[in-house]
């Protein structure tokens, strides 16, 4: 295990938890897939097209010390309001969620000031309602981590304090060893309670579940485990007790009742997109079903409602969608060539943060027509926190 910065640990857990060889590869599955092969909605479809929900989103732009809490309507006559704004240190990661409900509220998660540097947990969280003033509603929170909402409308939250730095053992570097919870908010008081505590090097909220429950991805001294927990009665669900701290891209569907997240392989010569029922009782690492298998730690797979699953192909092949277990996944590529992310899904529509060696953007792709409706250009730093339900707009 490695030493890092208090201030990377997270994003370095998450994204590099370990650096991967990929094996040489003679034949490129992106090429394998066809680039030319993308299809034409039908003028049915056309006729048919629905317009996206709004959705909400976390625009920073300038010096980065300030994001916009933004509502965006798409298709014609699009247009955008600013529900509120979050000041934070300059360059903060900003991630955030919507509360469920009538109205349209964000819960957002950024980093305080440049001095909360020092520590991995120098975060706070942040309420905005519209038309009325920002609420800070707590701190102590872990950089770069991202608020949850149960589908039950509970808020819950990362949070711990910074352990001592190891000292190295000979040429042998050991990660940090921290003390972690989770931690449900009242969204009104600010008040929480500890739903789970632990020690480790990040206890992860990677998706809300049915219910209570969030799916959780904890790193210890001794591994990783994935459990379930219940944010309501603070009790724990086994997943996968024992696996590979090497995993991410965590992501569920409510309709197939499933779990899918990228994980590295055996030989750490690639990357596999792995599903698993959510309910159930304890799995290996082992049974999991492998649905596909790439040298590409940029896979980012993504469960969507009704249980497909959304990827970006190697070597920047564009998004393409995962059929069947062991089988190529169909490539569509609605932005063409580059890296494309799904950061939320609603119905056929899907978020795409799209990026490629020189430009980053945002667009809202509905899988059921096949149009496009471009959200940002690469002039703004744009998070998700979600699309608004029917009730809030």
């Amino acid at each position: 295990m490695r030493t890092t910065t208090p201030a990377s640990r997270a994003l370095t857990l998450l994204v590099t938890v370990a650096a991967l060889s990929t094996a040489a590869n003679p034949r490129s599955p992106a090429r394998d897939l066809g680039r030319g092969s993308m299809r034409t909605p039908s003028a049915a479809a056309r006729t048919l097209a629905a317009t996206p929900p709004p959705v909400v989103t976390l625009e920073s732009t300038g010096d980065g010390a300030e994001t916009d809490v933004t509502v965006r309507t798409l298709g014609e006559g699009a247009k955008a309001r600013v529900l509120g704004k979050v000041a934070h240190a300059p360059g903060s990661a900003v991630r955030g969620a919507l509360a469920r409900g009538s109205a349209i509220r964000a819960f957002v998660v950024a980093r305080e000031d440049a001095a909360s540097a020092r520590s991995t947990y120098g975060s706070a969280l942040f309420r905005v309602d519209e038309g009325a003033p920002v609420a800070r509603l707590r701190g102590g929170l872990t950089n770069a981590s991202r608020p949850l909402v149960t589908a039950s409308g509970l808020v819950v939250v990362q949070a711990g304090r910074d352990g001592l730095e190891p000292e190295p053992e000979g040429k042998v570097l050991r990660e940090r060893v921290d003390t972690l919870s989770l931690e449900v908010v009242d969204p009104v008081k600010g008040t929480s309670r500890v739903a789970w505590s632990g020690e480790g090097m990040i206890a992860f909220l990677a998706a809300p579940l049915a219910g209570d429950e969030a799916l959780v991805f904890h790193v210890h001294v001794k591994g990783a485990s994935l459990f379930a927990l219940d944010a309501r009665r603070g009790t724990v669900r086994p997943l996968v007790p024992a696996m590979s701290p090497i995993a991410r891209d965590f992501s569920y569907d409510r309709a197939t009742d499933t779990i899918a997240f990228a994980r590295a392989s055996a030989d750490r010569s690639a990357y596999e997109l792995v599903t698993l029922p959510a309910g159930g009782g304890p799995r290996t690492e082992e049974s999991l079903t492998v649905r596909w298998r790439a040298p590409s730690d940029r896979l980012v797979p993504s469960l969507v409602p009704g249980g497909a699953l959304a990827l970006s192909l190697p070597e920047g092949g564009g998004l393409a969608w995962s059929v069947a277990p062991g089988a190529a996944p169909v490539r569509e590529a609605p932005l063409g060539e580059g890296v494309d992310e799904v950061l939320a899904a609603s119905g056929s529509f899907v978020f795409l943060r799209h990026r490629t060696a020189t430009d980053e953007r945002t667009a809202v792709y509905d899988r059921a027509s096949r149009r496009v409706f471009h959200v940002t250009g690469p002039e703004s730093a744009v998070e998700v926190a979600g699309f608004v339900d029917e009730g809030a707009r």
